[in-house]
């Protein structure tokens, strides 16, 4: 939520709209953070609310503060630093390697199923590249699709 703030308060430097009445560069993003807030907001009250009644139901009735949140670090290092890898790949390998290796990766380590999961990130690069490039022109860094899609 914090990083949605933040990038909230990036978008104020973006350019204005060139018509009247129609939205700017800064309209979509900020669709999306705020979006992110909301979401993340619920997440987190809806995490909080659990715990906390889980420990109240544990007996002694006395709440400790630090046991509301139940926060393991690993996984968001691990999980900050594969997105980075993806972006960083992403200039050298080309968006579909990345996009491919990324998606794969994260669903293998959740669902234990290897192939499943790479074939599932090969068909979910393929469908981004369909929606982002050929249906609403945006640039990516690619390397093989355009030959042979």
């Amino acid at each position: 939520m914090l990083f949605a703030l933040l990038a909230l308060y990036v978008t104020v430097s973006f350019d204005p709209p060139v018509l009247p009445g129609f939205p700017g560069a800064a309209f979509f993003p900020r669709l999306v953070l705020v979006a992110l807030l909301l979401f993340g907001a619920m997440l987190a009250l809806r995490a909080w609310r659990g715990r906390r009644r889980r420990l109240a139901s544990a007996g002694n009735g006395r709440v400790d503060v630090d046991d509301l949140v139940d926060f393991r670090p690993w996984p968001v290092v691990l999980g900050c630093g594969a997105a980075f890898g993806a972006i960083a790949a992403m200039q050298v390998a080309g968006f579909e390697i990345a996009g491919t290796l990324f998606i794969g990766a994260a669903l293998a380590i959740r669902t234990r199923r290897w192939l499943l999961s790479a074939l599932v990130g090969a068909l979910s690069a393929v469908v981004m590249y369909a929606v982002f490039v050929l249906a609403l022109q945006v640039h990516l860094p690619l390397l093989f699709l355009p030959r042979y899609l």
